[in-house]
């Protein structure tokens, strides 16, 4: 049985699949473009990890500072390499009658007056995402029902994040 053979009870086994039919779905749902960008991130910080001759690992992309510095700045690369010409226009933003009055959405729909601040946004409320470990998602009463599916499916993940990256509830690490 698969819970004896990793030394897990068949509860911690049942759990352990369930979470993995999540991180499934929810990579299904991804964008392809999105899901190989992902891997070539990954491989990137892949290459920046460097073992001795004794296979003892001497840096990691998330711990080292220059292994971390070349790993940005190697994404960095990827991300000029893949950049789509033309000029840059921000995209006409509209609303439906469900969005009227939701809290956030007026910030949101300001930051595209810009690139950067499209940019300081996504990154403002992804960190607070990551930050929150919110299981309770009674705040969500009155969104549309699709923005609250992808909200739910958000927190979902931050959690295998958080613990991933090695962040504490406070965004520190340790």
């Amino acid at each position: 049985m698969a819970a004896d053979a990793s030394g897990r009870s068949e509860n911690q086994e049942l759990l352990r699949r369930v979470q993995n039919s999540f991180h499934d779905d929810r990579n299904r749902a991804r964008d392809p473009a999105m899901r190989a960008l992902c891997y070539l991130v990954a491989e990137i910080g892949n290459e920046m990890n460097m073992a001795g001759p004794d296979g003892e690992r001497l840096s990691y992309w998330l711990t080292d500072p220059f292994a971390f510095c070349a790993f940005k700045l190697a994404v960095g690369e990827l991300l000029n390499s893949l950049e789509p010409k033309g000029k840059i226009k921000a995209p006409k933003m509209g609303r439906t009658e469900a969005e009227n009055g939701l809290w956030f959405w007026d910030e949101k729909t300001e930051s595209f007056q810009s690139p950067e601040d499209r940019a300081k946004f996504v990154f403002k409320y992804l960190r607070w995402s990551l930050l929150h470990n919110d299981s309770q998602f009674d705040w969500l009463d009155g969104f549309p029902k699709d923005l609250k599916t992808s909200i739910e499916r958000r927190f979902y993940g931050m959690e295998d994040a958080r613990r991933d990256l090695r962040i504490n509830q406070r965004g520190e690490k340790p």
